[in-house]
């Protein structure tokens, strides 16, 4: 495939930053994400700061945000994106159950 068509399908995809204090979790869920066809990730994030300083660099479409953060609560995290970005959709999933599970 030529360089030109994977920018423009790149630019089609939407793009996801994955918030997770879990290292192994945010890398499955990075490879999971980039192996469909409809996403890709654009940024990854430890903790609040890193996703709060993502979004505002990026163009994101959609936040994956842990719920179980080791700096803050999922709630402050959540309203702060709110403030920065109203419109981003945020998708928040209890990390911790998966690790328990």
């Amino acid at each position: 495939m030529n360089r030109k068509k994977e920018d423009n399908e790149s630019e089609n995809k939407k793009r996801i930053l994955v918030a997770c204090v879990h290292s192994d979790v945010r890398q499955e869920l990075i490879r999971v994400i980039n192996g469909g066809s409809n996403f890709v990730v654009c940024g990854e994030a430890e903790n609040a700061n890193q996703a709060l300083e993502t979004i505002e660099k990026q163009q994101v479409d959609l936040a994956i945000v842990d719920t179980s953060p080791q700096d803050v609560t999922c709630a402050q995290v959540v309203e702060e994106i709110k403030l920065r970005r109203p419109n981003l959709p945020v998708l928040t999933i209890p990390m911790r159950e998966f690790l328990n599970g």
